[in-house]
C-alpha cells in the first residue's frame, strides 16, 4: 500500500516556533509528529510513502532519509513553486497509481484504523472519502481544521474552514481516500488546496464525497495551546 504524506505546511498559527523548525517536526512526547505519522502508517500496512515538502524542506528530508528506520520506502516530492495540498496530490499522482489515492497530513498524530477508511471508500464507490471525528466527543483534540455537514447516509453536504460553527459537528481528521478522477480538477499552474479548493469544487459540481467516522483519535498541534496540551498528554502518559 502507498500513501502521500503532506509535510509542507508552515504552521502559521504557531507563530515564531515554526520559523526555524517545520511544524511536522515539532515534538510530542519526545518524538517528532512526522515520526509518529510514519510509524502509524507502517503499522497500518503502508510500505511506500511519498512525502511532499515545501517549508524548510531540507530539514525534513535529512531527518527522515530513506525511511528505513520507520519500515518504509520514502520518495520525496518537491515542486518548483508552492502548489498547495491538492497540487501535491497532482505531483505525486504517478507514484500513487491508478487505485484509490491515500493522502494523510503529516502534522497530526493519528491513532485509528486506516483499513476501515479504505473499505468504506471502496464500498461506497464515491470520488472521495474523508476521515472525520466528532468535535463533541473529542473537544480537546487540538485540531483547528475544517468542519463538515454530513447527512444520515454519510454523504458530505458542506465543508467550511470556519471552526466556530456548532451546526457542523464533524471535524476533518486529515486523511482522505481519493479517486484519481479528481486529478482532472486540479490545475497545474497555481496553488490549489484540498479543502478550500478541490473539495469545494467537487461539491459545487454535485460530486459525491462521503465521511468516514474514525474509531480512535487524532491529536493536532495547530496552535501553541494545542501543542502544549498534546505534549502534556503524551509526556504524562495519558496517551500512548
Amino acid at each position: 500500500m502507498r500513501a502521500l504524506v503532506l509535510a509542507g505546511g508552515r504552521g502559521s498559527r504557531l507563530g515564531e516556533v515554526t520559523e526555524h523548525l517545520p511544524k511536522c517536526l515539532l515534538r510530542v512526547g519526545g518524538m517528532p509528529i512526522l515520526d509518529r505519522t510514519l510509524r502509524w502508517l507502517a503499522t497500518q500496512g503502508v510500505r511506500e510513502v511519498a512525502i511532499h515538502v515545501e517549508h524548510l524542506a531540507d530539514l525534513v528530508e535529512r531527518h527522515v532519509g530513506t525511511g528505513g528506520p520507520f519500515g518504509l520506502q520514502v520518495r520525496w516530492v518537491r515542486t518548483p513553486m508552492p502548489c498547495g495540498s491538492a497540487g501535491a496530490v497532482r505531483a505525486a499522482a504517478e507514484f500513487l497509481g491508478a487505485g484509490p489515492m491515500l493522502v494523510v497530513h503529516g502534522d497530526r498524530v493519528h491513532e485509528w484504523e486506516l483499513a476501515r477508511l479504505l473499505r468504506d471508500h471502496e464500498r461506497n464507490e464515491v470520488v472521495g472519502t474523508l476521515a472525520v471525528f466528532s468535535a463533541e466527543k473529542d473537544p480537546e483534540s487540538g485540531v483547528a481544521g475544517a468542519r463538515a455537514e454530513v447527512d444520515r447516509s454519510g454523504r458530505i453536504l458542506r465543508i467550511t474552514e470556519r471552526t466556530d460553527e456548532p451546526r457542523l459537528p464533524w471535524l476533518l481528521a486529515g486523511a482522505y481516500a481519493l479517486d484519481p478522477v479528481l486529478l482532472q480538477h486540479i490545475p497545474g499552474d497555481q496553488p490549489f488546496q484540498l479543502v478550500k479548493d478541490l473539495f469545494q469544487k467537487v461539491l459545487r459540481l454535485h460530486g459525491v464525497l462521503c465521511a468516514h467516522e474514525i474509531l480512535g483519535r487524532v491529536v493536532g498541534v495547530d496552535t501553541p495551546q494545542a501543542h502544549a496540551q498534546a505534549r502534556r498528554k503524551y509526556e504524562e502518559g495519558v496517551t500512548g
